[in-house]
């Protein structure tokens, strides 16, 4: 009787740590559910950053290319208007040279006459 009562002693023991044990392996599974989804959310929070890096880095690639773009179409177009100066610059003397002269042949013959 006491060998008897002794085992069902272990065995209600026993069934005790078993529950324990089952409870334990359920958290710990729980656990990693969680952890794993955790890992998931961290490495597409990530994954958008690193999107978002990118979609901002091509921005403003493309910002500086058009700054470029417009420095040298503004350099040209200085370079085009300093031209056109030199020539009408170029133009008004040879008119003033030209006026010049017909006023001393004007000159000339008002002497002859």
């Amino acid at each position: 009787l006491e060998e008897e009562s002794r085992v069902c002693t272990e065995k209600i023991e026993a069934e005790r740590q078993l529950k324990v044990l089952k409870k334990q392996l359920e958290l710990k599974s729980e656990a990693e559910k969680r952890l794993e989804s955790i890992r998931a959310k961290t490495l597409e929070k990530k994954r958008k950053e690193q999107q978002i890096w990118k979609d901002r880095q091509k921005e403003l690639a493309k910002k500086i290319e058009i700054e470029n773009m417009l420095t040298e179409d503004a350099i040209a177009g200085a370079k085009r208007a300093e031209a056109e100066l030199k020539a009408l610059e170029e133009k008004e003397h040879k008119e003033i040279l030209a006026r010049e002269a017909a006023e001393k042949q004007l000159d000339e013959v008002r002497a002859r006459i």
